[in-house]
C-alpha cells in the first residue's frame, strides 16, 4: 500500500508500506523490514498526499505565527531600549 511520508524539511515522499498497525508502518528496506512510528517529531506517514500537504501547511503556518509573535516582542524590546535615557 502507498503512504505519503512528510519530513521535517517540508518534503513529501511516496512510500510503499508492507503493512501497518494503528501506530506503526512497516517498510521493506533491502529485504529487511523496518518499523517506523506513523507520527513522530520529524517524520509522519499519511494515507493521502492531501493529508500530508495539509499537515505541512499547518505546521508552517503555526511556525510563522510563533515567529511573528517573537518578532513583535523583539520590536517592543528594541523600542524600549531605544527610548532609554540616562537618569
Amino acid at each position: 500500500m502507498i503512504k505519503y511520508r512528510t519530513w521535517y524539511n517540508n518534503e513529501i515522499t511516496k512510500v510503499e508500506v508492507v503493512r501497518e498497525t494503528e501506530k506503526c508502518v512497516i517498510i521493506n528496506k533491502g529485504g529487511k523490514e523496518q518499523k517506523s512510528a506513523k507520527h513522530s517529531i520529524g517524520i509522519n506517514y499519511w494515507d493521502t498526499w492531501e493529508e500530508a500537504h495539509n499537515f505541512l501547511l499547518n505546521e508552517l503556518r503555526e511556525k510563522l505565527i510563533r515567529l511573528q509573535r517573537q518578532l513583535e516582542t523583539e520590536h517592543e524590546q528594541f523600542d524600549l531600549l531605544n527610548e532609554m535615557k540616562e537618569e
